[in-house]
């Protein structure tokens, strides 16, 4: 059983934690700012810094998004599915579905329902109903797009089949058919005659 100086201990530990990656996010803020100012006042390409630095290439380009303000910190090591499509979005929506929940549109015994989750816990599914290729969906946007992923039933198609009366009384097709119940007895009433 943990003790209550165990449970202090922890909960001093996790606090270190989150103030390290708040450092860290501003550690992030401050390489893109720099790696903006370096671009600009000096001239120098990515690839070239890239290569002074010794730095990965994508690494640089995703800082100097953060410094140019088009990408909130907290994406440059996001894995969860929705963290790409963030990134494509305005700085004001990345920084507000951070925050809050996205509203997912269910269907719920074949009536409209709305969740309202997280974006770091919506599954893939729910990434390409809830984003378009550069805005959150309204409900009714997602409605539509729920619409568009059923299958369609298919019309079944009509065509005159071949078919061939036996002398047996059968009838040979010589391929698959749809018939309407006119066709098939008009066929019918030639084999009695």
């Amino acid at each position: 059983m943990k003790t209550d100086t165990t449970i202090q201990g922890t909960q001093g530990r996790i606090a270190e934690l989150q103030q390290a990656i708040f450092t860290g996010v501003e550690a992030w803020k401050n390489a893109g700012q720099l790696l903006v100012q370096i671009i600009e006042q000096d001239g120098l390409a990515l690839g070239e810094i890239a290569e002074k630095a010794d730095l990965p290439l994508d690494v640089l380009a995703q800082l100097e998004k953060i410094g140019r303000n088009q990408l909130v910190p907290q994406l440059l090591l996001a894995e969860y599915p929705a963290a790409r499509k963030l990134e494509r979005l305005p700085m004001s929506e990345q920084e507000r579905l951070m925050l809050e929940p996205v509203e997912v549109m269910v269907m719920k015994d074949g009536q409209p329902d709305t969740l309202r989750v997280p974006v770091r816990h919506l599954t893939g599914a729910q990434v390409r109903q809830v984003f378009a290729s550069n805005h959150v969906r309204t409900l009714s946007e997602q409605r539509q797009w729920i619409e568009s992923q059923r299958p369609q039933a298919s019309e079944p198609v009509k065509m005159d089949v071949p078919y061939v009366l036996t002398r047996k009384g059968s009838v040979i097709f010589h391929q698959g058919c749809e018939m309407t119940a006119k066709e098939l007895l008009r066929i019918a009433a030639q084999l009695q005659d």
